[in-house]
């Protein structure tokens, strides 16, 4: 069973990107949501960020976890 007052899993991140006349909007089901955005590339970046943050939060993946993060390959 997950503890409620952890983190959403990757699973549970749903997102959109809805448009309101010029403006761009990323949400997701999580509650989460960005700016307002003209540009809608945009809107999508900080849409395709906010999964790219809590799916790498879920499976544990943080700078300094690949070999390729350190010189050499050597872990400090």
């Amino acid at each position: 069973m997950l503890d409620p007052s952890g983190p959403v899993p990757a699973a549970e991140h749903r997102v959109s990107v809805d448009e309101r006349g010029s403006f761009a909007f990323a949400s997701c089901s999580c509650g989460w949501f960005a700016p307002a955005r003209r540009s809608r590339d945009r809107a999508r970046r900080d849409a395709a960020e906010h999964l790219s943050e809590h799916l790498s939060e879920y499976l544990g993946d943080h700078p300094g976890d690949h070999p390729g993060d350190h010189p050499a390959g050597q872990r400090s």
